[in-house]
């Protein structure tokens, strides 16, 4: 009798299976996309917006400034770090609004860069969205929507991690 109530009782081992803290999935599509999907709970999800907002050391100001007054190239790469900056701060609210509902489970971050030929040709877009996750393992896959079903071949998943 111990042996049947044992079996018919849930763990909470397989709970948190199903429901894991985080994961993770790297992907390339025809060797021109790099494809990075991450998976938080809330509290990762937290985490990771408290970070955000933090923004950059004081070390990296510093090297912001100073890149900033080279001659030339300078001023641009200083820009380009101000806007990766603002991008962080942009990324913290979306982050926070989302953990507003208390129905999210968790966050869903999606991003994509142009790798290999694309990238030096300009061919191809980089795409950035964070969304909500419902928080289940299964769920946890690539986002990237393959233009039709022939071309599915070509998307190439080369890493998935889940942390429980």
């Amino acid at each position: 009798m111990v042996l049947v109530a044992s079996v018919s009782i849930p763990s909470e081992a397989s709970a948190s299976s199903a429901y894991p803290q985080k994961g993770a999935v790297k992907a390339t599509y025809a060797g021109n996309i790099e494809i990075n999907d991450m998976y938080l709970n809330r509290t990762q999800a937290k985490k990771l917006s408290d970070k955000l907002k933090k923004g950059a050391t004081k070390k990296q100001d510093f090297a912001s400034y100073a890149t900033s007054l080279v001659p030339g190239f300078g001023p641009v790469l200083g820009f380009m770090q101000m806007a990766a900056g603002w991008q962080k701060a942009d990324d913290a609210k979306k982050i926070d609004k989302l953990l507003k509902n208390k129905n999210t489970k968790g966050i869903h971050v999606y991003d994509t860069k142009s790798i290999g030929r694309a990238a030096a040709t300009g061919g191809s877009t980089t795409q950035h969205k964070i969304s909500t996750w419902d928080g289940k393992r299964s769920s946890i896959k690539c986002g990237f929507k393959v233009p039709s079903k022939a071309q599915q071949k070509y998307l190439r998943i080369s890493k998935t991690k889940i942390v429980n």
